[in-house]
């Protein structure tokens, strides 16, 4: 049903009263499902929430419109979520097929250009603005175990943030972890004490100097990212996995390995349900594994 919004829905979050679903779509932005309405299918009104994100702080120049929507967080007052970076993702390749979100993941990933930001949506005014910007691919976002702060994945520059929402330092990013690899998605554990943390590809040290050659035009990194898998492939090592990260200081607690992709090869999304974790991959089905009684100490390298 979410496939209707004619774009790619990547996450989603109830909000408190349970009343609405809301949701990002990586071409439309933020959007909601009335969950009020007694028959949701076929034809539930969605309702665009936010295209367009306002700075209130002009010396950034990060207003602008939302280019590619991805990690979404809800507090009882706000909304949180991510828009990747400034290269949206490419029309289907044919009617019917969906947008080519990882082709711009990809793109995105070779600019060398820090255009992500993490934005607030506001229900009660409807007003979207920049709450921190200049990310190298903003991915998963999950309010930290407190509630005080946004967890960020950063998939360029392989790190996860913590952004304060609120005292002298709201909006300041810090280094909260680091990763072996490129990320995607996050979750909080059940008991809101750690976050699993999607680790789809691990790092290659040839990319960081690809990427800056690529980074002096839009139209060049727009090449970059459509060039075929089989030629970017060379750049990132194979590997997946999950980290296991501490809600405290960001202490890697465990690694979760899958190196041939044999469970789920490009791992974009993790969520922790009671004793299992749900796997998903770009483009690939929903994989359901135990979580380990312990994982690997520390991830490779």
């Amino acid at each position: 049903m979410l496939a209707r919004t004619g774009g790619r829905p990547l996450s989603h979050a109830l909000t408190a009263d349970g009343s609405q679903l809301v949701f990002t779509d990586a071409v439309r932005g933020l959007l909601s499902l009335d969950l009020t309405q007694r028959a949701l299918a076929p034809n539930a009104p969605l309702r665009l929430l936010s295209g367009y994100a306002s700075d209130p702080n002009p010396a950034t120049a990060a207003s602008g419109p939302v280019s590619f929507a991805q990690g979404i967080a809800l507090t009882p007052t706000a909304f949180y979520f991510s828009d990747t970076a400034d290269a949206p993702p490419a029309l289907p390749a044919s009617p019917g097929k969906p947008w080519n979100a990882f082709g711009a993941t990809r793109a995105n990933l070779f600019s060398g250009k820090p255009t992500g930001r993490l934005l607030k949506y506001d229900p009660a005014t409807a007003a979207t603005t920049v709450v921190s910007s200049g990310f190298y691919v903003a991915n998963g976002i999950a309010l930290s175990s407190d509630g005080s702060a946004i967890i960020l994945n950063e998939s360029m520059s392989m790190r996860v943030l913590r952004i304060p929402l609120s005292g002298p330092d709201a909006g300041i990013a810090t280094e909260f972890a680091r990763s072996p690899g490129y990320l995607d998605s996050l979750s909080a554990t059940p008991a809101k004490d750690g976050y699993w943390v999607c680790v789809f590809s691990l790092a290659s040290q040839t990319i960081p100097g690809l990427s800056t050659a690529l980074a002096a035009s839009k139209p060049l990194r727009a090449v970059a990212g459509n060039l075929p898998e089989s030629v970017t492939s060379a750049f990132i090592a194979r590997g997946d996995g999950v980290m296991l990260l501490g809600s405290d200081g960001g202490e890697a607690r465990g690694w979760l390995e899958d190196p041939d992709g044999s469970v789920v090869a490009g791992v974009s999304g993790v969520v922790q349900y009671g004793n299992k974790l749900l796997l998903t991959a770009f483009d690939g089905p929903i994989k359901v594994v135990d979580v380990p009684a312990f994982v690997a100490a520390s991830p490779p390298g």
